[in-house]
């Protein structure tokens, strides 16, 4: 196993992280009731999409079509992670606030799990020799 399949993908992750976040495109508001302002879950967010770009650049997938298909699949959980969140941050239910807190969790933190694992698989696809 060459080094730089590993450690090109987990370096690119927290790179365009930034530069996205810079741009604004990518930086997620925490909730106003969470009580975690951006100082504390900022960071966090790059552990968390750096260490899903870990988990991805170990996971095995020996053929383009499986490469692909675990692209596509991280696509779709990004892109339903973003859908949930922009849901859950733009319309609060007044009844069930810990179901309105459960999918704001898990939605905010499973955007940057999938982007970091997209990020790293889609890197590796075209760095691999």
């Amino acid at each position: 196993m060459d080094v730089r399949n590993i450690l090109i993908p987990v370096a690119a992750t927290p790179v365009l992280q930034a530069i996205l976040n810079f741009a604004g495109l990518l930086k997620l508001v925490p909730l106003g009731h969470w009580g975690w302002n951006e100082d504390i879950l900022l960071p966090i967010t790059y552990v968390v999409a750096t260490g899903s770009a870990a988990v991805a650049c170990l996971w095995p997938a020996q053929s383009n079509r499986t490469k692909a298909i675990l692209i596509g699949v991280g696509l779709l959980v990004l892109l339903a992670s973003l859908g949930v969140y922009t849901w859950v941050s733009t319309s609060p239910p007044k009844d069930i606030l810990w179901l309105y807190d459960a999918a704001g969790y898990v939605s905010f933190f499973l955007t940057y799990i999938s982007f970091g694992f997209v990020v790293a698989r889609v890197t590796k696809f075209f760095t691999q020799r």
